[in-house]
């Protein structure tokens, strides 16, 4: 699975370079298209760290941001989407 994040950069904060160091120090890879970077993921849970850890890394540098999870099903080719946390706080493939 691919979490895909675009990351909107503001004057007022962290330069475009310390946040791309910090995406590359998170494991994410640049990518073309309509998001900047993506990086594989394994488990709900897995999803879950990734997104707390992105959060925590961009506090502070007043970028904005927004992320996209995907699977591509192997048999199909399809593409579902992954969303975050239910109600319950539990992560599951929509």
């Amino acid at each position: 699975m691919k979490l895909y994040l675009k990351i909107y950069i503001n004057s007022q904060g962290a330069s475009t370079l310390e946040i791309i160091k910090i995406a590359e120090k998170m494991g994410f890879s640049p990518s073309v298209g309509d998001y900047d970077f993506v990086i594989d993921f394994e488990t709900p849970e897995e999803y879950g760290e990734i997104l707390e850890e992105l959060h925590r890394m961009l506090k502070g540098t007043k970028a904005l941001y927004t992320v996209s999870g995907k699977k591509s099903s192997e048999k199909s080719g399809k593409t579902k989407f992954f969303f975050g946390p239910d109600e319950r706080g539990v992560f599951e493939q929509k």
